[in-house]
């Protein structure tokens, strides 16, 4: 530890090597656990829409999807393995970002150029090997992305406050991080505004702001382009300039915020569910070391560093506690408090960074690197607390969503047209025809017509260019704004119909029958009775390789979702002896849940 100072001595100085460890702290265990398929939620349809230049929901995220794009034309492995790549770049780029942030908050604390870059690097792993990070880095999304821009534009602002040159760097990158997901971005404008140092004179912003809207522009412009050719996957057109702006708006989306009276939560509920969550990805030593280091670097000097990262977790805070419930077991409200998490973890740096050039200036360079090796602990406890955890379950459950895909393909009969309601389904099936040109007989149609989508028409009218034999039923859809049931069952005369279960879909029951992954309309003739369909489905479920012994969180909910629905739709029926024996699987994947305790029970036996 003799080379801490100021990164002289007879080693390589620390502030040479210190940045680089927590990006490799990201990669390399990112590698050995990175899943060679994408897994649930939103993944397989940005992997659609980036492997054929469409539109994923609003906002559309153009400067995610152009970056994506890019990484998915490269040899490496599966098409899915490189989408999930790209997470993994941006959280290791991420990571390097909040040692930077740390080691500068450190110095500007007085600490010498080797002490700050291994505070710096303390703050970094802690981040890197934190349970947010982790669950985030190994699955294609677009929050590791959205947190480096964040960070990056206050890195490159805290460098050099006042300089007219930083804010326009920062503002071109501001700009492609609002061209991914604005709203995480937006909420960390007065970070950025405090970075900015002194302004002297509005006007000195001019070139940044005329800048940044360029590219900001310019990026959108995407939208345009790729709508005007027809793009596919997507939600509605974006040729002009109202379809453009109201996926910019991701108004699809504005119901959930501010919801959380409707959900039955309360925003100190929620702020103490994000605390829990907090807690979790960073272990709560580290969070009481983040405090302690915002208080320390405050009081040595370092007050505009740590104004600026307190900002940012503060703004980042209502990204979700004003969104409905906070669910801690959703992966998106990880990927909603990850900059919360970098700032944390970037004052638990800074502030060890500065202890540690205080230490050695009052107590010499054994004492330095007594406490450099045991702040060592600290992105051990991140690790220990939930990385290793998240890590794990990414690997074991990275091949779930192939499973049930394929599964439900082997289920639909030739040239059938497949209805389903719940979107990771209808995403992950979307993917494998997109990407992997699955099935292209079966014409796969989203339940609801993307209804939520400016009342669908756009997609009604998409679909029925793409498959003629469905004219009638999107015709009918334009002009009354529902699904006919006459013309579903006119289609299913022609072609065989397949219906996922629903609570939403008000159907004729008697028009169904059970087919394990879906119904089918207008029932052809099996000679199977239904309680032998339902065993053979149920073993087709439990003979799935799904996660191992434990069932991933997202497979879980699909599975037990689809169980429920179509015991639902049995019961309907009359059928409550082959309704229970669905809820009896359901039941042992979640035995505490009390909705399916009761459903299970009302129906008595």
């Amino acid at each position: 530890m003799g080379n801490t100072g100021n990164g002289t001595g007879s080693g390589i100085p620390a502030r040479c090597w210190a940045p680089w460890v927590p990006p490799l702290a990201v990669i390399l265990p990112g590698l050995a656990y990175l899943p060679g398929s994408v897994q649930w939620l939103d993944a397989p349809e940005f992997l659609a829409a980036g492997w054929a230049l469409g539109l994923p929901h609003p906002p559309g995220h153009p400067s995610f999807l152009l970056a994506l794009r890019s990484v998915l034309g490269l040899p490496l492995g599966s098409i899915a393995f490189r989408g999930n790549l790209v997470s993994l770049l941006f959280g290791a780029l991420s990571a390097a970002l909040v040692s930077l942030l740390g080691r500068d908050a450190a110095r500007r604390a007085g600490a010498g150029e080797g002490e700050a870059a291994l505070g710096g690097m303390i703050g970094g792993l802690v981040f890197a090997l934190g349970g947010s990070s982790m669950l985030q880095a190994l699955s294609l999304e677009v929050y590791t992305a959205s947190c480096a821009a964040t960070l990056a534009a206050l890195w490159v602002l805290g460098r050099s406050p006042g300089d007219v040159r930083a804010w326009t760097a920062s503002a071109v990158i501001v700009a492609l991080g609002l061209g991914n997901h604005h709203l995480l971005v937006l909420l960390a404008f007065p970070a950025f505004f405090v970075a900015l140092g002194p302004i002297q004179s509005w006007r000195r912003l001019r070139v940044p702001v005329i800048v940044g809207t360029l590219v900001l522009v310019g990026v959108h412009g995407y939208l345009l382009v790729r709508g005007v050719r027809s793009a596919w996957p997507a939600w509605t057109a974006t040729s002009s300039w109202d379809g453009i702006l109201w996926y910019v708006s991701a108004k699809v989306f504005a119901g959930s915020l501010g919801g959380y009276e409707a959900a039955h939560a309360t925003w100190h509920g929620n702020a103490a569910l994000a605390l829990g969550l907090w807690m979790d990805a960073l272990s709560p030593p580290n969070l009481l070391v983040a405090a302690l280091g915002a208080w320390g670097l405050f009081r040595w000097g370092a007050r505009r560093p740590v104004l600026v990262l307190v900002l940012l977790v503060l703004g980042n805070l209502p990204s979700k506690v004003a969104m409905g419930i906070l669910d801690p077991s959703n992966a998106d409200d990880h990927g909603y408090f990850l900059p919360a998490i970098a700032g944390l973890a970037a004052l638990a740096g800074g502030g060890l960074g500065a202890l540690l050039g205080r230490i050695r200036a009052s107590r010499g360079p054994r004492w330095t690197g007594a406490l450099a090796v045991t702040a060592i602990l600290c992105p051990l406890a991140a690790w220990w607390t939930s990385g290793h955890r998240e890590a794990l379950a990414r690997e074991v459950a990275g091949e779930d969503l192939r499973e049930v895909t394929e599964a439900i393909w082997r289920d639909l009969p030739p040239r059938s047209v497949w209805m389903p309601s719940h979107y990771p389904v209808h995403f992950g099936m979307m993917a494998s025809q997109v990407v992997e040109g699955a099935r292209p007989d079966v014409t796969q149609v989203q339940q609801s017509l993307y209804s939520r989508a400016r009342g669908g028409g756009w997609y009604a009218s998409e679909v029925a260019r793409r498959d003629r034999s469905l004219a009638p039923l999107c015709s009918a859809f334009l002009l009354e704004g529902v699904i006919r049931w006459d013309l579903v069952r006119d289609l299913a005369m022609e072609r065989p119909v397949r219906i996922q279960a629903s609570d939403d879909l008000s159907v004729p029951l008697q028009d169904v029958s059970f087919e394990g992954w879906s119904f089918q309309v207008l029932p052809v003739a099996d000679s199977r009775p239904l309680e032998q369909r339902v065993r053979d489905h149920l073993a087709v479920i439990e003979g799935l390789a799904l996660g191992g012994p434990t069932l991933g969180v997202e497979t879980r909910r699909v599975i037990l979702r689809h169980l429920a629905t179509s015991a639902g739709w049995l019961a309907g029926q009359g059928a409550l002896g082959a309704a229970r024996q669905l809820l009896d699987l359901a039941l042992t994947m979640a035995p505490r849940d009390r909705m399916l305790r009761a459903i299970r029970a009302s129906l008595g036996g």
